[in-house]
């Protein structure tokens, strides 16, 4: 298997959709915490599959992107379809779970649930990665 970091954007489209439908452990989370959660749990799989450690000033930038994406007006005014979501959140569990780690998070079982309700609601997945 081999793993890249999604995008801030990916990300952040993720993070506002997944908050919007359902709580973290039944506590509030801020959509903009949750990207963060994304963001490590990518960057820890990247990390894991290639064994080579991010630069802690690049982490922190990308997680500021991540961050800024999720809080985007913009980004959320997107119309995107339930494919094109689809198809991100699968692209984004794929990238994320190079270490069996990653299915005891709940960041990973959030965004998987997410995947479950749009497949369940008849949905195919379109495109890959945002």
């Amino acid at each position: 298997m081999s793993a890249f970091v999604c995008s801030a954007k990916h990300i952040g489209t993720v993070a506002q959709r997944v908050i919007e439908k359902f709580q973290v452990a039944g506590k509030p989370v801020s959509v903009s915490d949750f990207a963060e959660m994304m963001a490590k749990l990518n960057i820890e799989s990247v990390e894991y599959r290639y064994d080579e450690p991010t630069d802690p000033k690049e982490l922190s930038a990308f997680i500021a992107e991540c961050r800024a994406a999720a809080d985007s007006q913009e980004i959320w005014n997107e119309k995107i379809s339930d494919a094109r979501l689809l198809g991100a959140v699968s692209c984004f569990l794929y990238q994320s779970c190079e270490s069996d780690a990653c299915y005891a998070s709940e960041t990973y079982r959030m965004v998987q649930r997410l995947e479950n309700f749009l497949e369940g609601n008849g949905v195919k997945s379109e495109g890959w990665s945002i």
